[in-house]
Order: structure tokens, then C-alpha cells, then sequence
């Protein structure tokens, strides 16, 4: 099988979660809609236990991995109610980013280095973000005035930069700390259904709310789980075959891939100009990682 077969599978599958997701989203409430399909999620990745090594765990671990887990909790909550109030065609390409912060994290807090060639590819992309919020007779201030006033903008930026911190934490937890792969998997995805039950249960309607949300789109949300899981192990597979650099820029043609379907399905505005914006970004993305 060629190389680029399994990030690309990975790509068509983000793109099809996602899209699935935006028409939950339409009608669910973002935390109900979150904490259902963490809870999915922790079930689904119950065999990962049995596969786990937890003996070498200390409780200083854990907590580290605790720690992960309510990152990466508020990064998804903060995403998701970006996506119920805002174009899939732009939320989707607004994660192209997410490598380009994970990167100046990884330089500012790991040493890593950060060649000119990435620095022209995290240019590209900005201007790629540029173009994304600009819009027909706009003046060259207006993409930053609604970047300053959109609040769920906002919450797309908070997510990316924990996006980023979640990222190294996964990074030293399994690589630095020698954490079992299958218990981190496990007990993360445990921590995060946790981490969402507690906020469901305490600042919204409880029980009640999980409830409405299994009962009125459960088997659409279990099948946004099993994608999720699907594009995860086949990531972990073409990995496993392949350098990152080469992969990465594919598996975010799940950005493009998004953008086209979802801004038809949804009958989005501006598409043309957010396709364009879309393309310039993943070329900033090609320069940054190969």
C-alpha cells in the first residue's frame, strides 16, 4: 500500500466526523454534545486498558496525565461551541494553524529548533487566516477587527494554543516519562469523560442533559466516537510506516476537504474565498513541517 494512503483515509475521515458534528451541533448544546461523546469515547477505549501497562504509573503521572486530560477537555468544549455558532468551512480551516502553535510552543518551551524555512510556512499561513476573515469591499483592518470582536474566534484561538500545551504534554508524558501508550490512551480519554460529566452535572443540567443528548442524537454521536477512534489508530498506523512531516500536511487536507462539502452542505457564504484561504494555508503548513 503506497504511503499516503492511510493519512489521506485519516483526512476523509476528520472531514466526515466533522461535518456530523456541525449537524449536531445545529441544534445540540455544545457541552451536552461534548460530554456524550467523551463518554463514548472512554467506553470505546475500554480494550486499551486490558492492553496497558499501568505498573510503572506513580501518582505524580497521573496527575500529569490528569492534567492533560483537562486541557485537552476545555480545548474541545472551547472548539465545539465555535463550530455550533460558526461556518464549518471557517472552524475547519482555523485548526490548519494548530501545528504552527504547536511548533513555537515546541521552540519556546522544548528548545526545538525553528528553521527559516518554517517561519515563511507559519507566514503563509497567517495570511491564509488573513484572507479567511476578509471579505468582499473590506478595508485591509476589518480581518483584524472581527478576529479582535468575535468571541467565538476567540475561543478558537484558546483552543489552538491548548491544543499546543496538550501537545507537549502528550509529547513528554510518552516520550520523556516512558508512559505506556495504551495507559495513557485509556486513562486520558477516562480523565476527559470525567472532566465532562463534572462540568455537565455542576454548571449545567445535569444528568438530564446527557440523557436528552444520547436520547435525541446518541447513535449519530457513537458514530462521530467510532470515526474518531478510526482516525486515530489509522494515524497511529501511517506514523508508524512514514516520517510526520510527509503525513501531516495530507491528513489537514481534512481542512479542505471540509470546507468544500460542509460550506455546500451547510450552504455557507463566501466559500470561493474561503476555499482560496483554505489551499494558502496547507502550502504554509507544506513549508513548515517537510
Amino acid at each position: 500500500m503506497p504511503w499516503y494512503i492511510l493519512p489521506l483515509i485519516s483526512a476523509l475521515i476528520i472531514s466526515v466526523s466533522t461535518i456530523l458534528e456541525k449537524k449536531v451541533l445545529v441544534e445540540e448544546h455544545a457541552t451536552e454534545f461534548s460530554t456524550v461523546f467523551a463518554i463514548f469515547n472512554a467506553i470505546l477505549c475500554i480494550p486499551f486498558a486490558f492492553l496497558a501497562d499501568f505498573s510503572l504509573l506513580s501518582w505524580e503521572l497521573v496527575f500529569i496525565i490528569f492534567l492533560g486530560s483537562v486541557v485537552a477537555t476545555t480545548s474541545f468544549l472551547l472548539t465545539a461551541k465555535s463550530t455550533r455558532h460558526m461556518d464549518v468551512s471557517s472552524t475547519s480551516s482555523w485548526m490548519i494553524l494548530a501545528p504552527a502553535v504547536t511548533a513555537v510552543f515546541a521552540f519556546f518551551i522544548l528548545g526545538e529548533k525553528l528553521g527559516s524555512q518554517q517561519v515563511f510556512g507559519i507566514g503563509l499561513m497567517l495570511i491564509g487566516m488573513y484572507v479567511l476573515q476578509s471579505h468582499q469591499n473590506s478595508s485591509v483592518w476589518d480581518p483584524l477587527k472581527e478576529i479582535y470582536r468575535s468571541k467565538y474566534i476567540h475561543f478558537i484561538i484558546i483552543s489552538l494554543f491548548l491544543y499546543a500545551l496538550g501537545a507537549m504534554i502528550d509529547r513528554v508524558s510518552l516520550s520523556h516519562l516512558s508512559v505506556d501508550f495504551f495507559a495513557y490512551v485509556s486513562l486520558v480519554h477516562f480523565f476527559i469523560a470525567f472532566n465532562f460529566f463534572v462540568i455537565s452535572y455542576f454548571l449545567y443540567d445535569g444528568t438530564m442533559g446527557i440523557k436528552h443528548g444520547i436520547k435525541k442524537y446518541g447513535w449519530l454521536i457513537l458514530l462521530i466516537s467510532v470515526l474518531t477512534v478510526a482516525q486515530r489508530t489509522t494515524m497511529a498506523l501511517a506514523i508508524s510506516t512514514t516520517m510526520l512531516g510527509l503525513i501531516l500536511p495530507i491528513k489537514r487536507l481534512s481542512s479542505l476537504f471540509t470546507t468544500i462539502i460542509g460550506g455546500e452542505l451547510f450552504h455557507e457564504k463566501n466559500l470561493g474565498r474561503k476555499i482560496f484561504a483554505c489551499v494558502v494555508m496547507l502550502i504554509g503548513l507544506v513549508f513548515m513541517v517537510v
